[in-house]
């Protein structure tokens, strides 16, 4: 019987333990559930908050982008913004004519930052001018009381003056959790060249601030680059065609111009010297729709076949002679030493004081014809560039 009643004892105990350990396994188990239920609801609502943060972020953003496209690219603010330059140059420089234009690209290239700064400025309030109205805070969602606001707004330039920098935070607000995203909006403006030409002439222009050009290179073919001193040639296979090619100082050519060179334009700030020895005995081939420019003297052997063609040459000039040619025109701002030259050919020439009777020196007919060289004032060329915006985000809070 005392067995009997032990059995029933120990099998009654064995179901309390067993009734006690399945509890505690489904307390345990509500508790995770409720504790993962409450880590998803967290999860979801931080996600939730950070992506209103970044709906902001794109909605102001894009308010930027859309004052900036509606002005970029409207013909008469840019005439406008460029005159403030020119203003400028002329307000600290004075009248920009030919006999100072060395002095003037000099100023230029040590206020270069000062000018980009005036044009990044001009375009930063023409950009707040138009700058669209907003909706702020914007509700996305009244039950959750989701919505963003963007606040803390200005906008500053700069310190190297090259960029329009917009500064904003967008806070955003889900339930009772806020996320704030610090984010700033860069707009890039490149100042590219400033040059000078006449208002009244076609005059070959200056074509700015080109890339350097490879030394060793003698092939200039579809190459816009220049030298920042002077350059030497000695070679008969130089070329040029569709090239642009700017020298700050002089450029010779020893050897002989074999090959033609052709819709091209040579902007030289010193002087130009083509010859074989230094006897000038350097022979051209044919220009065709050329541009050379030369701000000081030159010598030339013979300028044959010179078709649509112009040179301009500030100094004194020695060229064997010219046979032929069509529309085109040589002009020198002093004396020219010529020895063969038809004024019935295609190719006339105008200078201050020539040896040969054939070259027109009337000064009427060369300020006339070779206006850069009459000092007239020289109006300043603005070429920029918008370069990509960028955005940066800061999620630290």
């Amino acid at each position: 019987m005392n067995t009997l009643t032990n059995q029933k004892g120990n099998a009654l105990l064995l179901v309390l333990i067993v009734i006690t350990i399945f509890s505690l396994l489904f307390l345990m188990l509500m508790a995770s559930s409720i504790h993962n239920a409450k880590q998803i609801k967290h999860t979801e609502e931080n996600y939730q908050v950070v992506s209103l943060s970044e709906m902001g972020v794109i909605y102001y953003k894009t308010a930027i982008l859309t004052a900036l496209n509606d002005v970029k690219n409207d013909p008469n603010l840019i005439k406008a913004i460029n005159q403030k330059i020119q203003d400028k140059i002329k307000t600290d420089f004075g009248k920009v004519t030919n006999e100072k234009m060395t002095q003037a690209e000099t100023y230029i290239a040590n206020h270069k930052e000062t000018l980009n700064r005036i044009l990044t400025e001009a375009w930063r309030d023409e950009i707040n001018r138009n700058f669209p109205s907003i909706k702020n805070p914007f509700k996305v969602d009244s039950k959750t009381n989701a919505s963003y606001e963007i606040t803390e707004m200005n906008n500053t330039i700069s310190s190297n003056s090259t960029d329009i920098i917009y500064h904003f935070n967008s806070v955003g607000t889900f339930e009772n959790k806020t996320f704030n995203l610090k984010t700033e909006v860069a707009i890039p403006i490149k100042l590219s060249s400033i040059s000078f030409e006449s208002p009244n002439s076609n005059q070959i222009l200056d074509p700015g601030t080109l890339a350097k050009c490879d030394n060793s290179n003698t092939d200039f073919s579809n190459n816009s680059c220049q030298f920042d001193g002077n350059i030497s040639f000695s070679t008969n296979h130089l070329i040029f065609n569709q090239s642009t090619l700017k020298v700050l100082g002089d450029m010779t050519v020893t050897g002989n111009i074999n090959q033609d060179w052709n819709h091209s334009t040579l902007y030289i700030i010193g002087r130009l010297d083509i010859n074989v020895n230094g006897n000038n005995n350097g022979n051209g081939n044919s220009l065709k729709n050329m541009k050379i420019y030369i701000g000081n003297a030159a010598t030339f052997a013979n300028l044959n076949n010179l078709e649509d063609s112009i040179i301009e040459i500030g100094g004194d000039a020695e060229i064997k002679g010219t046979n032929s040619g069509s529309n085109s025109k040589i002009c020198v701002n002093g004396n020219l030493t010529i020895k063969n030259y038809n004024k019935n050919s295609g190719t006339k020439i105008y200078a201050k004081t020539s040896n040969n009777s054939e070259v027109n020196t009337n000064s009427e007919d060369f300020n006339r014809e070779c206006s850069r060289f009459n000092n007239q004032e020289q109006v300043p060329n603005i070429k920029m560039e918008w370069l990509k915006p960028s955005i940066s985000t800061d999620y630290s809070n």
